[in-house]
């Protein structure tokens, strides 16, 4: 399995990027093949093992344009296998999907509700896809993990940061690729005790509290073989 990180200045962490790290040693408990690749400004000084393809924030541009720039400077380059898996720094997994790596859809938001900036580019997402023809689109913005191709994901990046909204490349990507996807509820939750049921995937809150970090360092206290005690450093391209 090859998964992509986006992640952005070190500094935005709100627990001292101990989100990617438990992020890893969840992945570390699931997978016993795995490549992990970055996309970012810089990476922390724990890693080791790991990929980083280094691409600086471009602080005119919000964070889902930064973030599809990261994605597009990923896909093209050559190194970076075709089949890859995006992940967010603070998604966490329990076990492997078992319906195979089909993607997962959640509903659209309510467009009546107060709209933040993640809500209207999901809405605005939505637009753009019916204007595209997409009648019956779907949400695929559940905070999961989603397979995706990097060939088939530039000439879509390269689209969405064109247009002059920001606009999010998980339902763009999974409208135009996918026929569908297993439904269930968004995978952020702040209470552990409130992980998803049936899904592999929790997905923290921006600010995780007490509960959520004591319950991770108590699961997943073994470092990954991606940090620094295992020894190999990590590699810049």
């Amino acid at each position: 399995m090859n998964f992509l990180y986006l992640l952005g200045p070190l500094e935005l962490s709100r627990w001292q990027n101990n989100e990617l790290r438990y992020s890893l040693r969840s992945l570390d408990t699931v997978f016993k093949y795995a490549d992990i690749f970055i996309a970012g400004p810089e990476i922390p000084d724990f890693l080791s093992g790991i990929t980083h393809i280094k691409v600086d924030i471009d602080p005119d541009l919000g964070k889902y344009k930064n973030m599809q720039r990261q994605l597009l400077a990923a896909v093209k380059t050559p190194d970076v296998p075709e089949n890859l898996i995006l992940m967010n720094d603070d998604f966490i997994m329990r076990s492997s999907p078992g319906w195979n790596w089909t993607p997962t859809v959640t509903p659209w938001p309510d467009p009546h509700k107060k709209p933040n900036k993640w809500r209207r580019s999901v809405i605005d997402t939505r637009n753009w896809l019916a204007a595209r023809g997409s009648v019956t689109s779907l949400c695929y913005e559940g905070h999961t993990p989603m397979p995706f191709k990097k060939s088939i994901a530039k000439p879509l990046l390269e689209e969405l940061l064109a247009a002059e909204k920001s606009l999010q490349f998980r339902s763009a990507y999974g409208n135009l690729v996918f026929d569908g996807g297993v439904l269930h509820p968004n995978a952020k939750r702040a209470d552990p005790d409130r992980w998803p049921a049936n899904t592999p995937f929790w997905s923290l809150k921006g600010r995780p509290n007490d509960k959520a970090k004591t319950f991770l360092e108590e699961w997943l206290s073994k470092p990954s073989r991606w940090e620094k005690s295992n020894g190999e450093m990590a590699s810049c391209i």
